[in-house]
């Protein structure tokens, strides 16, 4: 998997094609019971995490990746996108928050059969602004974040946080299903 240089960077042209995934991330800061049994040193006091979320156009998770927090965004995207490689065949277009700006975009180019498209803030507002697509994975956040194991990161294994995201998201369906 390449590594993001800070001086890549490409811009992609605006596009209408579909079916579509967001993919962003966030960050949960962990217990702190938990904390000195993983970090013995004292200046370490915050356990950190970093889901990375690939959704379709519903909501719905098609891929979740949990890493933990000092990886590079750009760095997570490519592995979250490079284990959904069978999912995301009939994709065509990816929305993607403005972190993951840079070589990733030439990397889903070159390697991929869909365009990585780049949501940006605008440089002129001030303030808080719904962004195109990106309320999609921010409300796919705030579905997981009523699960009461998924509020706070307690999970010690980063694949036992990834599968609370898919007992969430199951869950989910099946209340709607209900």
């Amino acid at each position: 998997m390449p590594v993001c240089s800070r001086r890549t960077a490409a811009n992609v042209s605006k596009s209408t094609l579909s079916p579509a995934t967001s993919i962003t991330n966030r960050s949960f800061a962990g217990n702190t019971a938990a904390m000195f049994a993983l970090y013995p040193y004292a200046a370490k006091k915050v356990k950190e995490r970093k889901r990375h979320l690939i959704v379709d156009t519903l909501g719905l998770v098609i891929k979740a990746v949990v890493h933990s927090a000092d990886v590079q965004d750009r760095n997570g995207a490519m592995r979250t996108i490079e284990t959904a490689k069978e999912k995301l065949k009939t994709i065509k277009l990816m929305w993607a928050d403005g972190g993951y700006a840079g070589c990733l975009v030439d990397w889903v180019k070159n390697g991929f059969d869909f365009v990585l498209e780049i949501v940006k803030r605008s440089d002129d507002e001030r303030g808080f602004k719904v962004l195109p697509m990106r309320w999609i994975v921010e409300r796919t956040f705030g579905w997981l974040g009523r699960n009461r194991r998924m509020s706070k990161d307690y999970e010690r294994i980063p694949r036992t946080s990834e599968a609370f995201v898919y007992l969430g998201m199951i869950r989910l369906m099946l209340r709607r299903l209900v």
